[in-house]
């Protein structure tokens, strides 16, 4: 996390265009945080969201500052606790970073009495892009919140949560597929926030694409976890990166909830993911 800290110092002064970039990391850093069980960093994150957003801009250096300075003690602790030779190994495979971001799941779901009655991986990939981590970090946060929290929140009936995740190769292309049986989207909201942004998506493209936009969500109120716009935009943003990168959030194409598709090409791996 430490190398999406670095640049945070500049959020208070930046433009537009690179604000949204640093939010995006200031975001990413607050859910894998929460996913690490790293709860104090977690919390100043989300605090540093409010800071920002409210336009409190000497208070928003100060507490950067003091996140960068959280993020090297705890680095330096975990290098403390595993510096006796053996290193901590990368997690190379998709079946184990699902398996890392499980417990953030059952938290999250937990808090609410919902259970994660199954979590499926299916995992036929030899090697996964940098930022792979990252990005799942947003989406299972995303899945969480605005497939079972939420709308709980709302009156609906509790479901506990069901959770595929399935990663193969088709042709060229290697792809990975997430299914979920939550709420599912919002598509007369979609179809507000495409009419208020002048939103067209392009030629064969859903118009849930503008999820993907920074500041967007279909969410009313912010929460913790999500419902700033931002996480969507930082996955796009990684995986757009990627040779052949490309990512679609639709219905599940298996019964309710969604389906969120992300696709590169494999005849370029990029280098394998990084360890937490």
């Amino acid at each position: 996390m430490g190398p999406l800290a670095q640049d945070l110092t500049r959020l208070s002064h930046a433009s537009r265009d690179e604000a949204r970039v640093l939010l995006r990391n200031l975001h990413t850093i607050k859910g894998a945080s929460r996913a690490a069980q790293f709860h104090d960093i977690s919390a100043l994150a989300h605090h540093l969201e409010s800071l920002y957003s409210e336009g409190q801009l000497e208070m928003l250096e100060a507490g950067i500052q003091t996140l960068k300075r959280d993020l090297e003690e705890y680095a330096l602790a975990i290098r403390e606790v595993f510096g006796s030779g053996q290193p901590v190994e990368p997690l190379n495979r998709l079946m184990d970073l699902i398996q890392a971001l499980k417990g953030l799941m059952e938290r999250q779901l937990a808090a609410y009495d919902i259970k994660l009655q199954s979590l499926a991986v299916t995992d036929a990939l030899e090697a996964l892009p940098r930022g792979l981590y990252e990005c799942l970090v947003h989406v299972v946060n995303n899945i969480c919140d605005h497939g079972f929290v939420r709308p709980l929140q709302k009156g609906a009936p509790r479901r506990n949560a069901h959770i595929s995740v399935t990663g193969l190769y088709q042709g060229p292309h290697a792809t990975i597929e997430i299914r979920d049986n939550g709420q599912g989207l919002n598509w007369n909201r979609i179809r507000e926030l495409c009419f208020q942004r002048q939103f067209i998506p392009e030629r064969g493209r859903p118009s849930s694409d503008v999820l993907f936009l920074d500041g967007l969500s279909t969410a009313d109120s912010v929460s913790e976890s999500s419902g700033r716009g931002v996480g969507l935009g930082f996955v796009k943003q990684v995986i757009s990166a990627w040779p052949g990168g490309k990512v679609t959030l639709l219905d599940n194409d298996e019964g309710t909830g969604t389906l969120l598709r992300i696709e590169w090409d494999a005849r370029n791996e990029s280098p394998k993911a990084e360890g937490l």
